[in-house]
């Protein structure tokens, strides 16, 4: 028979023993994250006291824009590209607007861009192949013109609200951009 004399006996380990380093590391860990992380709001007078005030309904828009957009029964909105005259994208003229891509149900594109309007300003046209005319859209009075562009021939312009809007696309006809507008809510 052999005997080990120089055996270390351990004591039989609990599930306490087990598991209480591994719970007091898992309250320290969250200690420090949640006073890392927590930050306390402002509070705002006149706002409810027990929860503290709404951090979003207080957000102004980005731009300050409200945007149109046609109807989803009429066309889907595909993309929505904001751009910026501080980016270098568009000149500072049409600072803060935005470009939106339609698909209509016969699979034509539809583009709609909208940006502020200086004070007092008629709508402007840019890559226009003929002189611009007058037309009437939503009661107010605009300009359609053809470009050379093979994505945007033709296109419609108006000023209303302080924003300048511009809708075209191929395969339209002017009637059918003012038809369009009209339908922007």
């Amino acid at each position: 028979m052999i005997e080990d004399l120089d055996g270390v006996i351990e004591p039989r380990q609990t599930w306490r023993d087990r598991w209480l380093l591994l719970a007091l590391g898992a309250l320290a860990l969250a200690a420090v994250l949640g006073t890392t992380l927590a930050r306390e709001l402002p509070r705002v007078a006149g706002g409810p006291a027990a929860s503290g005030p709404s951090v979003l309904a207080q957000v102004a828009p980005a731009t300050g824009i409200k945007t149109i957009e046609l109807p989803r029964t009429l066309a889907t909105l595909e993309t929505r590209l904001e751009f910026s005259g501080v980016t270098g994208l568009t000149s500072m003229a049409m600072s803060d607007g935005f470009r939106d891509t339609y698909t209509l149900a016969d699979g034509r594109r539809l583009f709609v861009i909208e940006f502020p309007a200086p004070a007092a300003a008629a709508a402007t046209y840019s890559g226009a192949v003929d002189l611009p005319h007058r037309v009437a859209i939503r009661g107010l009075m605009g300009i359609g013109y053809s470009t050379d562009s093979p994505v945007f021939p033709m296109a419609i312009a108006w000023t209303a609200d302080g924003m300048q809007y511009t809708l075209g696309g191929a395969a339209f006809s002017e009637e059918e951009l003012v038809r369009l507008a009209s339908q922007l809510r």
